[in-house]
């Protein structure tokens, strides 16, 4: 008998590819999806599901609408529900339990510990590939940075595509620029065939604009298979990161610069909490530096998709996504520090300043922070050594980089201290809300 489940979640991008995913091999389901409550409801009543995946908060609280909606009738009141949340206290979970919540994972989650736990509750066997690897993205100057290393793993590879469309419309990107960094990959055997996955897939993404894709790549048998293969002749092999940033700059006349992150050390991967059990604490699993040395094992399945286009977003949803937000700036310049607190202020989120590296630093609080901006060019202290300190501390909270320093300069050296992307001085309010968006609120 087939199964039927029904997506309920904002972001089209994460439906579709949760959708795509749900019905892949021809497995005998049936999947429907809604964009709001109202939506979910509604096709909840039509054809009741096997399994409902929800997102919380969904816009207005309306996941509570869906939830009620379900208990109080008794055609739905025992349909399982897997919850995906931004963000969620223990407290909070534990009072959904009589709803028919059986599972919450935290965004970003886990794509292999969420289909694990679809297929117990469906009784339909998704396969998951179990290989190492990590995929990082990120956008600096309109410039977009994709980190493969530790290997390639299909799994990853087919979220890529749906995390560069998403970036793409965050910034407004029109003429894609990419870099691809197979850090320390030495392709062989089977990977040849993931490594084809990955090159159809970004020349699926930009289709005629191939000139704009430059593979970083050190490994011979990666740059003689693709200098073998006459469909990938545009794609541009380097050996460095300087050199791809040259080529990418050389003649080339850049907008105002596009904002990225910096993420220092460490991050926290999704926590999936059975509700029916004590509540464990996040699972912490390293994530790849950019341009750094790193031997410790791949984590999970781990995925980030940014929220809808921010240039979509209403004032309202604009509001909700960065309330409650805990939010620190690091920078000599008084100016900025101001800019930053009236920004924020914009949409009733306060921040935290300091005026030195030092006084951050000694801060015993500067841990509950959700994200940190931090310029570089300071007296006494500079936000390198901070840096240095922080990935020393093996500090969890997003680093946003803040400097007025030539661009290839710094990415060279920022890189080298492990740090993600950045935003060039002066700051536009714009692009601290989009990046803020990215990181914070990511779906998976």
């Amino acid at each position: 008998m087939k199964k039927n489940v029904l997506i309920i979640d904002e972001s089209p991008l994460l439906r579709e590819y949760l959708k795509s995913k749900l019905l892949e091999n021809e497995l005998d389901v049936d999947v429907e999806t809604a964009g709001n409550g109202l939506e979910g409801v509604s096709k909840m009543r039509l054809a009741y599901p096997d399994l409902i995946l929800l997102d919380y908060p969904l816009g207005n609280n309306a996941y509570m609408d869906v939830l009620k909606e379900k208990k109080n009738s008794p055609n739905s009141s025992k349909i399982p529900v897997i919850l995906l949340a931004q963000k969620i206290d223990q407290q909070k979970i534990l009072a959904l339990i009589p709803y028919g919540v059986k599972k919450v994972f935290t965004k970003p989650f886990k794509v292999d510990a969420l289909f694990n736990t679809i297929s117990e509750i469906l009784g339909v066997k998704y396969t998951i590939d179990n290989s190492p690897g990590i995929v990082d993205v990120h956008v600096n100057d309109d410039i977009i940075f994709i980190e493969l290393a530790q290997g390639l793993n299909n799994d990853k590879l087919d979220v890529l595509y749906y995390k560069i469309k998403e970036l793409s419309e965050l910034y407004e990107i029109k003429i894609p620029r990419m870099i691809i960094m197979l850090s320390n990959l030495n392709i062989k055997g089977a990977e040849i065939h993931k490594l084809e996955k990955l090159l159809n897939l970004l020349l699926r993404v930009f289709k005629a604009k191939r000139r704009s894709l430059h593979l970083l790549t050190n490994d011979a048998q990666t740059k003689k298979f693709v200098a073998g293969q006459q469909e990938y002749a545009e794609f541009r092999i380097v050996s460095t990161l300087q050199e791809a940033m040259d080529l990418l700059y050389a003649g080339v006349k850049i907008p105002t610069p596009e904002s990225a992150t910096a993420t220092v050390g460490e991050t926290e991967e999704g926590m999936d909490a059975e509700v029916l059990e004590d509540i464990p604490d996040p699972e912490e699993s390293g994530r790849h530096i950019l341009n750094a040395e790193d031997s410790r094992a791949a984590g999970g399945l781990l995925f980030r998709f940014d929220m809808e286009s921010y240039g979509s977003m209403s004032p309202e949803n604009l509001k909700a996504a960065i309330r409650n937000l805990r939010i620190a700036a690091v920078d000599d310049d008084a100016i900025i520090l101001e800019l930053l607190e009236n920004t924020f202020a914009t949409v009733g989120t306060g921040i935290k300043t300091y005026h030195g590296g030092a006084e951050f630093l000694n801060d015993p609080g500067k841990k509950l922070f959700d994200l940190v901006f931090l310029d570089l060019v300071m007296p006494e202290i500079d936000g390198f050594t901070v840096l240095k300190q922080l990935r020393d501390q093996n500090y969890q909270t997003p680093v946003i980089v803040l400097s007025a320093l030539s661009k290839r300069e710094m990415v060279a050296k920022a890189f080298q201290m492990g740090v993600k992307s950045y935003l060039i001085k002066p700051l536009n309010p714009d692009e601290v809300f989009k990046k803020t968006i990215e990181i914070l609120k990511a779906n998976f």
